[in-house]
């Protein structure tokens, strides 16, 4: 059976399930080039179809039981807006509704209307344009759904009866599941993101591979209280949270505590399975901004970080007492902050745990089919090397435009290339299938020396424009994982899911690439079956420095998505001050060192 699933919201991805194997995974963004694409991802399904050739889909899945309010897909919202336009929604639509009175109706016809008058927003759903809008959302609502069906009909050529919708948070929870180590173990999994068809978070016991939701909440407002503290502090919510978690350790105790006391006496606890308030606010933008002013920003960001911690490692507690069940599993949008998961993984009352990779609404590319078949022929994930490969013909065709103005070497082997990054050389990597999702893990990724503490204002300064209180991470060979990360539950983590506390060894060893404030690192695993080619280089590096691992960050410029193609590679070596580009075995140099 050949299935295609796509997911249109923030970071819209396709994913292709050839016989029950997973044949493709991508999101829209790495052939746009425009980060957190939204919207229908033409591009990603055209590199599926690709894929399955000749043979027929025998079914479409399309993310959403629900039809989304259409205006965010309209203007294609994670992309186009600015910090500055979220903070104009937040004056000119949601102010009006929670502090003036204004009907809702009236203000999303007022404020919306305007905006699409204003701004010309490239979409890619066919006929959007052409629609006559009513700015009524309950109406606007069903003529957008016609547009995603006709949208689909039209480029696959399918009948519609090919076509199903599923719904956000199965998927989330299903995917976690599916994707996780614990098949036919009673597991809980637990589900918590912003928002998803009206529900932002769920509980459900999976017991012989079948999930049963248990509970569901639209009042876990975790997600959005995260999104809107990242707008308070000038960063774009839904893409910048994780800068918001990174800052957290530098935080002052006193100073994060006060902040702390600021959400626990003002906003959300837990009682039980439930999200409640002690202070339920109008908005959380507002309310907050008035509540935090005068607060440094790291004690802002110490303080929710220890927020989060709190009320999940509560929820998840209250759940393991009332289920008796302690191996866990966590999806969704907030399973994305490492440190958080760093505190499930210690609990007492957790024995096994785990995160999925990539588990924000890109993954539900995957958790849709999960879903859809449950427990039936559902395919292992083996990695995340899921997207586009090219020949070393393409590469060299490529490359070959810029052999007048670099140096090119050809058959260059693991062994030269660990000796360059043990010189203390910055090197791209660029080889194999492109991986899914946010972390790249060794075919898209900028690599150097983890004990060389200048590399990281190297790649910050010269490389990335990287905000600079932000750590880098290691891949670490699963033969040294026992040297360098605190593991005593031997959680998997292969995909930098999870933070861990580091050894003395590895902060002498992978200094550069562990948070160079509490020490900690999101370190990626790797078996030498999961990428030959990339462990045989950090086997080579370790015979010779005897370093079990390489500082790893995606291979991207600044505001980009991690690149997809030769060109883009090429574009991020000549745009960048990167020592060489590693292509295959095609090395391309500035100089001849």
């Amino acid at each position: 059976m050949n299935i295609l699933t796509i997911v249109d919201s923030h970071t819209a991805t396709a994913a292709l399930i050839c016989n029950n194997n997973i044949a493709a995974c991508v999101s829209e963004e790495r052939f746009t080039r425009k980060k957190c694409e939204m919207g229908y991802p033409r591009e990603a399904i055209n590199h599926c179809l690709s894929i399955l050739g000749n043979r027929n889909l025998d079914k479409v899945i399309y993310l959403g039981k629900n039809p989304p309010d259409p205006w965010a897909y309209r203007s294609s919202l994670s992309t186009t807006f600015s910090i500055k336009d979220i903070i104009d929604l937040n004056y000119g639509y949601y102010k009006p509704i929670f502090y003036e009175n204004v009907p809702i109706k009236e203000a999303y016809k007022k404020y919306f209307k305007l905006l699409f008058e204003k701004r010309k927003f490239q979409t890619s759903y066919e006929g959007i344009d052409k629609v006559k809008w009513t700015y009524d959302p309950d109406i606007d609502k069903k003529l957008f759904r016609e547009i995603q069906i006709n949208t689909v009909l039209n480029h696959l050529k399918i009948p519609d009866n090919k076509l199903v919708f599923q719904e956000h948070h199965p998927s989330h929870a299903a995917y976690g599941y599916f994707a996780s180590p614990f098949r036919e173990k009673d597991t809980l999994v637990f589900t918590l993101d912003g928002i998803g068809e009206g529900i932002n978070g769920t509980i459900s016991i999976v017991k012989n591979d079948t999930i049963e939701e248990v509970y569901r909440t639209g009042e876990a407002n975790l997600g959005r209280l995260w999104k809107y503290i990242t707008l308070l502090l000038a960063m774009k919510p839904d893409e910048h949270e994780f800068k918001v978690m990174g800052m957290a350790p530098y935080a002052n105790e006193k100073y994060a505590n006060e902040v702390l006391k600021i959400f626990e006496d003002n906003f959300q606890y837990i009682d039980g399975f439930d999200f409640k308030y002690r202070n339920r606010p109008k908005d959380i933008y507002f309310f907050f901004r008035k509540l935090l002013e005068g607060k440094r920003f790291d004690s802002i960001a110490g303080g929710l970080q220890l927020y989060t911690e709190k009320l999940v490692t509560k929820w998840i507690k209250n759940a393991i007492e009332i289920t008796g069940i302690p191996r866990i599993v966590f999806s969704g949008g907030v399973a994305m902050n490492i440190k958080l998961n760093k505190e499930i993984a210690g609990m007492k009352e957790v024995k096994e745990f785990y995160v999925a990779p990539s588990a924000a609404d890109e993954s539900l590319a995957l958790g849709v089919f999960y879903k859809y078949f449950g427990k039936e022929d559902t395919p292992p994930l083996a990695n995340l090397y899921l997207g586009p490969k090219y020949k070393r013909e393409q590469i060299l065709e490529v490359v070959s435009k810029y052999k007048d103005k670099y140096i090119v070497q050809e058959h260059i082997t693991n062994k030269q290339v660990a000796n360059f990054l043990a010189d203390g050389y910055v090197i791209a990597r660029f080889d194999g299938r492109m991986e899914f999702g946010a972390r790249s893990l060794g075919n898209r990724s900028i690599l150097g020396d983890p004990s060389k503490s200048d590399v990281v204002k190297k790649i910050n300064s010269q490389i990335k424009s990287r905000d600079f209180w932000m750590p880098f991470t290691a891949t670490i060979l699963d033969t040294r994982e026992l040297d360098y990360i605190v593991n005593p539950k031997g959680i998997s983590c292969p995909y930098m899911t999870i933070a861990f506390d580091t050894t003395e060894l590895a902060r002498n060893h992978l200094k550069a690439a562990i948070h160079p404030y509490d020490y900690t690192a999101r370190p990626q695993i790797l078996s030498e079956k999961n990428n030959p080619g990339y462990y045989q280089l950090i086997k080579e590096f370790e015979n010779i420095t005897g370093i079990g691992g390489l500082l790893n960050t995606s291979l991207n410029l600044h505001g980009y998505p991690v690149v997809c193609s030769p060109e883009d590679a090429m574009e991020t070596f000549v745009n960048s001050k990167l020592d060489m580009l590693l292509m295959g075995d095609i090395l391309i140099k500035r100089e001849n060192y």
